[in-house]
């Protein structure tokens, strides 16, 4: 599964996630570029977007839910904006690709 996320959001944490490694027992996710985002779940049991999937960072989006699909709050000095996560997923086989929330 490839993550989208949008939203006019500080810093700049927008594009697309390819899956990464495991963290905390969960999938998770990467964006490469000039600055490299992860999506990943925390040990306080929330999902995370931050520059490192290690520890708990204070300055992050964070959403307090299983799924990994859903909004995800600022949370810190430098972390400002409300994301959204959606979810692509590739039907094998076939060139399309279709959005889910």
């Amino acid at each position: 599964m490839t993550l989208i996320v949008t939203g006019s959001l500080t810093p700049d944490v927008t594009g697309i996630y390819v899956e990464d490694a495991v963290y905390n027992g969960k999938l998770s996710y990467y964006k490469a570029g000039m600055t490299a985002y992860y999506i990943w779940w925390s040990p306080g049991n929330d999902w995370t977007i931050s520059q490192s999937p290690i520890g708990s960072l204070p300055n992050c989006f964070f959403r307090v839910d299983v799924n990994v699909v859903g909004i995800y709050a600022g949370n810190g000095g430098s972390y400002i904006g409300t994301a959204t996560v959606t979810a692509m997923y590739e039907e094998i086989g076939r060139a399309s690709c279709r959005e889910r929330v």
